[in-house]
């Protein structure tokens, strides 16, 4: 009986030491836009590359398009900037980044992200060629894609657009990939 009683007592406690620590526990307080901005970061830096790689040309810049728009417009880590190049840099063709090695890719990202904050400048929204609006053509036995990506950039009130030509070449897995991309004549509104 006596071994019985202990028991109990053991069990009261713990479930008293149970229930005290779960109500106790502090939840840190999260603003609803401080938790869309950072799912908006770890959404972009969960897709797996290797698995879920962009199909068409045209997604594969609105990839690039909804990167761009988590760096020039998020609060991030240094962890996550350095995920977000790297994001980047796996959509480009092997002759940019030849053209780009990758300590002057993350530096001149970084000037740039940092110029256009200090400019107050974020990529408002942004719209990717149809897929009918795509050009396709072969050269020299390999095959590529041409299209426009017209981001619309906010300084203050004032919106700024600013249309993208992007060209991309199918690499030997298939894939295609952004060889470069220019900016085109401003788009008068």
């Amino acid at each position: 009986m006596k071994k019985l009683i202990i028991t109990a007592v053991v069990i009261v406690v713990l479930a008293l030491g149970i229930y005290y620590y779960i109500a106790n526990i502090r939840t840190p307080v999260v603003h609803a836009d401080e938790e869309a901005t950072a799912s908006k970061v770890q959404e972009v830096l969960f897709v797996n590359l290797d698995v879920r790689y962009p199909p068409t040309p045209k997604e594969v810049v609105r990839f690039f398009a909804e990167i761009t728009r988590c760096l020039y417009n998020e609060t991030y880590s240094d962890q996550d900037f350095t995920g977000l190049a790297e994001q980047l840099y796996t959509l480009y063709d092997e002759e940019l980044k030849e053209n780009n090695p990758w300590d002057d890719y993350l530096f001149d990202l970084s000037v740039d992200i940092t110029g256009q904050r200090h400019d107050e400048y974020t990529v408002s929204s942004y719209l990717v060629s149809n897929s009918t609006d795509v050009i396709y053509f072969s050269e020299d036995g390999r095959d590529y894609a041409r299209l426009h990506c017209l981001f619309t950039l906010r300084q203050g009130t004032n919106l700024i657009p600013v249309d993208y030509q992007f060209l991309l070449r199918r690499d030997d897995g298939g894939r295609w990939r952004i060889l470069g991309w220019q900016k085109d004549e401003p788009v008068n509104t």
